[in-house]
């Protein structure tokens, strides 16, 4: 059976046979999308605020967990950039100190952004992962270096004795660092300006500056000499263990021959005496009848700068004064 509409036309006053509207279909339709669409976002709404599955909690419980963590994150990242500047420092004094050259490897920078602690990028796993990496090359390292230096340098007991005889004061009372003028190893001799093997260090000083003992010993030779060439007055002192040092172009001498010396002990006076052409110390160390370089065991009162400025010179070929 058909139903048909009928609708009440007030001019004709008269029901007549209802048209078809699209336009009221049209707008019947969105308006039930639109409601439908409001109804689904609301209950979706209230589903995330009443109910919450166990994922989306533990979700929640880890992205406070981070956003509280992430300031500490920044902190331990810029304490660990301050540790590393102050180990390059405290490495570049100890190249500095023991192999006499500042080529320390620089420490790579690391360079990090806000973005990067967000839980959501990739360039935060990317920085911890790096920084692990360094972490253990520079753990790996300082271990082999530690060793090494701990067998190079570390004193063990048969080592101690010898460690006492070192001559590690400066032979000069009132020694400064810019007293030497010329140093160990090729230098220009002053008299036929040719290169020779100079096998000591020349300190400079006004003639009658004091002298003394670089270490503790016993003098084993005392010469006094009136020649115009050569060490002219000179003493050695045996400091046991093979170590020997020499004092020479003395002007005078104040101890004899046989007698203990404690370091630091005045023995002469700085002089003229041999073959010279200004007043200065010529200061030698041998160990075992072979010379050594001076320089490298002046240590004593001596700081880091110091030390330095000395091993610069030292490196120089020069003029000697002898």
């Amino acid at each position: 059976m058909t139903f048909v509409k009928f609708t009440y036309n007030p001019k004709t006053l008269r029901f007549e046979k209802a048209r078809f509207n699209w336009w009221n279909l049209v707008f019947n339709v969105a308006a039930l999308l639109f409601t439908g669409s409001l109804l689904f976002v609301g209950l979706v709404y209230l589903q995330n605020q009443l109910f919450e599955s166990d994922y989306e909690k533990n979700l929640r419980n880890e992205n406070k967990a981070l956003s509280k963590h992430k300031y500490l994150v920044e902190e331990e990242i810029v304490q660990a950039s301050i540790a590393i500047t102050d180990l390059v420092g405290q490495d570049k004094v100890l190249q500095k100190r023991v192999l006499l050259t500042e080529e320390v490897a620089p420490a790579e920078q690391v360079v990090y952004t806000k973005e990067m602690l967000l839980t959501n990028s990739s360039a935060f796993d990317e920085l911890i992962s790096s920084l692990l990496t360094k972490s253990k090359y520079a753990f790996q390292k300082a271990t082999s270096t530690s060793y090494q230096f701990s067998k190079l340098y570390w004193p063990v007991k048969n080592d101690v004795e010898e460690l006492t005889h070192y001559p590690t004061l400066p032979p000069l009372s009132n020694f400064k660092v810019d007293a030497l003028v010329c140093g160990y190893g090729n230098q220009i001799n002053p008299f036929n300006k040719l290169l020779y093997e100079h096998k000591g260090i020349d300190l400079a000083a006004e003639k009658g500056s004091g002298v003394v003992a670089s270490g503790s010993g016993k003098v084993i030779l005392l010469i006094r000499s009136v020649m115009p060439t050569g060490l002219g007055n000179y003493v050695i002192i045996d400091h046991g263990n093979g170590f020997k040092t020499t004092y020479a172009h003395l002007q005078d001498i104040n101890v004899h021959s046989g007698q203990k010396i404690l370091q630091g002990q005045p023995i002469g006076t700085v002089g003229i005496s041999g073959g010279v052409i200004a007043p200065h110390l010529h200061f030698e160390i041998s160990k075992n009848d072979r010379s050594c370089n001076p320089v490298q065991f002046l240590i004593m009162k001596t700081d880091v700068a110091s030390f330095m400025a000395m091993a610069s010179t030292n490196k120089l070929t020069k003029q000697a004064l002898d």
